[in-house]
């Protein structure tokens, strides 16, 4: 679960009215929320299915995130994340530094859309929500299934919400 967190970019719900042409996610980002409250998990294996919950929040933020003017980005830094699941009526809480998750990659904006690679070739893609010249706010939906090794599949559902402040 906690591999989910560093997949993950950029908290709002609803779109900026200010949002104008003529603002630009260049510049240096200072990350000061992250939030997933709509998080689902179904293992399969054995021939028994698993199904849980999740939320996620993040706190002693320190990580910054430069978009270049020529397409690029490099981040820098980390957060502590928090993870609440219930599986099977049982709730726990743990807590993991992500640091320096994002690294380094390029970036495209199209309308109210960011869509960044890393060097390693993870693709995001991230609904611009709010853009002005203090703030960005993101969400990016994680729909994720992966194998586990033969033995069945887990597939992790939710929608992230990040914040940014400007540098």
């Amino acid at each position: 679960m906690l591999s989910l967190l560093t997949l993950v970019l950029f908290a709002a719900c609803k779109k900026d009215d200010n949002k104008t042409a003529n603002d630009s996610v260049e510049g240096t980002w200072k990350m000061s929320k992250m939030e997933c409250n709509d998080g689902t998990t179904t293992t399969e294996t054995g021939g028994s299915t698993f199904a849980g919950t999740f939320t996620a929040t993040g706190k002693d933020f320190n990580q910054t995130i430069e978009f270049k003017s020529d397409g690029t980005y490099t981040s820098s830094g980390g957060y502590t994340a928090v993870l609440s699941t219930t599986l099977l009526g049982q709730t726990t809480t743990s807590e993991a530094v992500i640091s320096d998750f994002l690294q380094e990659g390029t970036y495209e904006v199209s309308g109210d859309m960011l869509t960044g690679t890393a060097t390693t070739g993870e693709t995001g893609t991230y609904d611009i929500l709010t853009l002005n010249t203090t703030t960005m706010e993101m969400k990016v939906s994680l729909n994720r299934v992966q194998d586990l090794n033969g033995q069945g599949t887990s597939t992790t559902t939710g929608t992230y919400y990040f914040t940014l402040d400007r540098q």
